[in-house]
């Protein structure tokens, strides 16, 4: 009986995947040309997508109650840091976000949490990739080393955003600038504990409610890990994309450096392509391996 409700559902499951499809190429179509759509618009388009995509895919996988607790965690445990952050500079450092993100939840605007709740459970969906884990279960190292493998991957994203998003389009500002084009290394420390955090609550929850589920583990088909993987990659095509078309001009921080725009550019494509684009290539590369196997 088990396994007949557990095909049921994967098959179910299963119906989901060509409405992923769907929604990854429209996404890639947007976040290329929304690119040069002016002030608030554009990271609002994306978002909105981008939710749609990870709601579809980790409902797929996850019970809504398991699926709500991530984004609860991630929106929680990320909106106390940095408004703890802004208020008294612990961890991260002194930075506050200017009105260009448009409504703010106290000091932080309400488009960064499901940014980074949605980018979060790509993170964490690459990281089960390359640790083998294709069920909806976690089990012994795996509910340590999940949230640590996927911090790094959510962090090298911040790595190609911030800098941009901050120096070049003032979205938030770094009153005392810093050494990576204008933001202080310890961002990205700080960022990536604080991403392991809520992974590894969440990591520490789901293996103790699934694992007193006596129902059969759902294993999901190939295909469903490569819509994460594509989704993550397009995300990074995005800095290609505006090192190729950005203005170039002189910025100045708020400390008095000047860089030219388009180094700053090219520099966060080039971050991208070993980072983002190599993570990618590494999921896709042990995905198509398993699948010969």
């Amino acid at each position: 009986m088990n396994q007949s409700i557990t095909r049921k559902k994967l098959s179910k499951n299963m119906k989901y995947i060509y409405i992923l499809w769907a929604i990854a190429i429209i996404f890639f179509i947007v976040e290329q040309t929304t690119n040069f759509v002016p002030g608030r618009l554009q990271p609002a388009i994306n978002i909105v997508l981008l939710l749609g995509f990870v709601i579809v895919h980790g409902l797929s996988r996850y019970r809504l109650r398991d699926f709500l607790i991530f984004f609860g965690l991630a929106f929680i445990v990320g909106n106390i840091f940095e408004n703890l952050s802004i208020m008294t500079g612990f961890l991260t450092g002194h930075y506050y976000y200017t009105n260009a993100l448009g409504i703010k939840l106290f000091s932080v605007p309400i488009l960064i949490g499901p940014y980074y709740f949605a980018m979060g459970y790509l993170a964490w969906t690459l990281a089960n990739i390359l640790l083998d884990i294709k069920r909806n279960r976690l089990q012994k190292w795996d509910i340590f080393l999940v949230p640590f493998v996927g911090s790094f991957i959510m962090t090298i994203w911040d790595l190609t955003i911030d800098p941009v998003n901050s120096t070049i389009l003032k979205q938030w500002i770094w009153p005392n600038g810093g050494a990576y084009f204008g933001v202080p290394i310890i961002n990205f420390v700080c960022w990536f504990l604080v991403v392991y955090v809520f992974y590894q609550l969440f990591a520490l929850y789901i293996s103790k409610i699934t694992n007193k589920d006596k129902s059969p583990e759902l294993q999901l088909p190939n295909a469903y890990f490569y819509q994460a993987v594509l989704m993550y990659f397009i995300v990074g095509l995005g800095p290609l994309l505006i090192a190729l078309t950005g203005k170039n001009m002189q910025i100045t921080n708020q400390v008095g450096v000047t860089w030219f725009a388009k180094d700053i550019y090219q520099s966060m494509a080039l971050v991208a392509v070993f980072t983002m684009w190599f993570v990618s290539l590494l999921c896709a590369l042990r995905l198509f391996r398993k699948s010969e196997t």
